[in-house]
């Protein structure tokens, strides 16, 4: 055999492998130099998009296993058998408007809008002309396949196919696209990740897998090349604001910009750790993307409102704080009690509240009020002439200056970044962008977010009320940003009337007494102004003044006049036992006393002479609020159907008061029901006494 026709290989002095497309490195790769380092990560053209290892700490929302699995529900699903539409991926290339997007298909010649051509566009002619169709899901590793009927091409019916057993025996299945979970919802890790599903038979050839980079694994590779170091160095340069570095860098090597670690942290990402602004409009030069979301969903925006709510409330993990668990206010084994949920807005929360501060006044009217008072005065007095030696009080007074001026350097962080094009609206961990801003309880954050386009109409998920802006921000802590923050809110012209989910609604209701056939039936939520005015805490919030200001704002751009299950404003407030809220309705001269409410209800009256007050109730509430009624025009004497009963409100509650006194009868041998009940009759009596009175 002559020697120059034998079989060999030829080895240049560098080599890629890993997935192309279009002639073009595209997805996990690995690039090998003559000395033997190697490039690893994720590729698009000759540029690194992604590496394979951490760079450096960023803090993450999801610590635990449960908290990961929560963040799936974020994840978006890519359909991997999408193929491109060449039609529509021309037009996009020209960026054409929406308008003419929406018509690529017209792109495609006549004859395939002939059924009897080849080129018959079968697919877009199934999909528009049968439209609902049955399926069935098998799920498999977070892989969705569908199977579909599809109904036989009427111009290709025969004969047989007209009968039941042809119709039946025409049906074919036809396998639709699979859908898996993206590990990034970033448009070009979306591109790698489906380029890499439809390519993952083809792994085989490479004496790598897309696992090891994927999955972080880089010790299975040689030494970082120079271009893998480079990235390396430059988001270091990032995270400790050497501006140098970054311009040496960019300068010498052709690196992507948006380049992120194994975890999608971007160089913008980085930057807002330390928070110097300098760095981020430095970035901002370089043309980097500004709205980049890491793997865990995290733009450098949401990042950096969280990093300020986690200063503002000493926040040690993100997980327990931002992500809601049922177990986050339970002690651990250990004793150790747990973050509290930072975004907690549920009754339960609110009971919680009012159940406590109604304990300490319990304790104070046994006869600990003067000693408890006495020797807080004497604590604080105390405290007042060791401040200026105590070194404790100095290192809090220290802590506290630090701590304001941490915050305000996020402050600085996050209005730079919003001036700079962050758009909030893209925002979805934990929530959407608006309310991480409302949760922040800062104005001048809400100013600069509406002027930046924030959606003022913006809801939260189902899963968390569908609570509104409005809704979050005035069941805030109260003070004065809370209400410039309504102020802005309502000025902007936020829907004043949109309602909760009945889910979220649905504990509240228990003062209402409604039964339980009604609760089934309810199919709406509460407007802002019947959220306040059903809060089990009204009595007990501190910022009461703020609460009645902001209940006055409401007053006027509220329809009033809608009920919710046959109760106003003014009657929820009565069976909350909110006074506060209740004199402020009858101040306002728009709310009647004597309106006629819905669902045999009655009226404001005949609300508070309902029995079951008294469960909810302090009795010195409803004598007070009673007095207030009267004061303001509510006629005892007016004629109201509740139920059977009809009548004036003082014979209604002499009505409910013979009533009580007939179920004793009923439980003659339940010494402690029987007493209760006793107790509960003296209460009412005075309550009836009480309007013999007024009358």
């Amino acid at each position: 055999m002559e020697k120059d026709h034998i079989i060999g290989w030829i080895f240049l002095s560098v080599h890629m492998k890993g997935l192309f497309k279009e002639n073009k490195r595209f997805g996990p790769g690995v690039f090998t130099y003559a000395d033997g380092s190697q490039d690893v990560g994720h590729w698009c053209g000759g540029k690194l998009v992604r590496l394979a290892i951490i760079v450096g700490e960023i803090p993450s929302i999801a610590t635990t296993h449960n908290a990961q699995m929560k963040l799936l529900n974020f994840r978006k699903l890519v359909d991997i058998k999408d193929e491109v539409e060449y039609q529509k991926y021309i037009l996009e290339k020209m960026e054409c408007d929406k308008i003419i997007l929406d018509q690529y298909h017209l792109l495609y010649s006549d004859s395939i809008k002939n059924p009897k051509s080849l080129l018959f566009n079968k697919p877009f002619f199934d999909g528009h002309f049968f439209g609902v169709f049955n399926s069935k899901e098998d799920s498999d590793s977070n892989i969705f396949v569908k199977e579909f009927t599809d109904v036989k091409d009427y111009i290709d019916l025969e004969p047989d196919s007209l009968k039941i057993s042809g119709k039946l025996n025409s049906s074919k299945k036809v396998e639709e696209p699979i859908l898996v979970r993206a590990w990034n919802n970033g448009n070009l890790a979306i591109d790698i990740l489906r380029h890499c599903f439809r390519h993952r038979k083809f792994e085989k050839k490479l004496w790598f897998t897309n696992a090891h980079i994927i999955r972080r694994k880089r010790n299975h590779f040689r030494d970082a090349g120079k271009l893998e170091l480079a990235c390396k160095q430059f988001l270091k340069a990032c995270l400790s604001n050497d501006i140098s570095t970054i311009k040496k860098i960019v300068k010498e090597y052709n690196l992507d910009i948006d380049i992120s670690d194994a975890a999608g942290n971007s160089a913008f990402h980085f930057a807002m750790i330390t928070d110097d602004c300098n760095m981020i409009e430095k970035l901002i030069d370089l043309e980097a993307n500004i709205n980049q979301c890491n793997d865990e969903g995290l733009t450098p925006l949401s990042l950096s409102l969280l990093k300020y709510l986690g200063t503002k409330h000493e926040i040690s993990d993100w997980s327990e704080a931002f992500l809601p668990n049922e177990e986050t206010d339970k002690k651990e084994n250990g004793g150790h009690i747990k973050q509290k949920y930072v975004f907690d807005l549920s009754f339960s929360h609110f009971k919680a509240v009012a159940d406590e501060k109604e304990g300490v006044n319990k304790k104070q009217k046994k006869g600990g009020k003067n000693k408890l008072t006495k020797n807080k005065v004497a604590k604080e007095g105390k405290k007042t002439k060791l401040s200026k030696s105590d070194p404790v009080q100095n290192q809090q007074d220290d802590e506290q200056e630090l701590k304001k001026g941490r915050l305000n350097n996020i402050k600085k962080t996050c209005v730079t970044l919003l001036n700079n094009g962050a758009d909030l609206n893209e925002i979805s961990v934990p929530m959407p962008g608006m309310f991480l801003v409302l949760y922040c309880e800062n104005f001048d954050f809400l100013k600069a977010a509406l002027s930046c386009k924030g959606n003022i109409n913006s809801k939260l998920p189902e899963e968390l009320g569908n609570l509104s802006m409005l809704h979050t921000v005035c069941l805030l802590p109260y003070s004065n940003e809370t209400l410039e923050m309504v102020k802005i809110i309502l000025i902007e012209g936020a829907d004043t009337n949109a309602k909760t989910t009945v889910n979220y609604a649905l504990p509240f209701c228990g003062p209402l007494g409604l039964p339980d056939t009604i609760l089934e039936e309810i199919d709406c939520g509460f407007t802002a102004l019947q959220v306040l005015c059903m809060r089990p805490d009204g009595e007990y919030i501190d910022g009461k003044e703020i609460l009645i200001e902001i209940v006055s704002l409401l007053i006027k751009v509220t329809h009033m006049k809608e009920l919710f299950q046959g109760h106003s404003p003014l009657s929820m407030a009565i069976a909350s036992g909110n006074i506060s809220i209740v004199k402020t309705l009858l101040q306002s001269n728009i709310i009647l006393p004597d309106q006629i409410l819905g669902h045999q209800v009655g009226t404001a009256l005949t609300v508070l002479l309902d029995p079951v007050r008294l469960k909810f109730v302090p009795l010195e509430l409803l004598i007070q609020m009673m007095s207030c009624l009267i004061d303001a025009g509510a006629n005892p004497l007016l004629i109201v159907n509740i139920n059977s009963f009809r009548g004036t409100s003082l014979q209604y509650a002499h009505y409910n008061l013979e009533n009580m006194k007939a179920q004793i009868s009923t439980l003659s041998k339940k010494k402690k029901e029987k007493q209760l009940k006793n107790e509960e009759i003296k209460k009412y009596t005075i309550i009836v006494d009480h309007l013999n009175r007024k009358i």
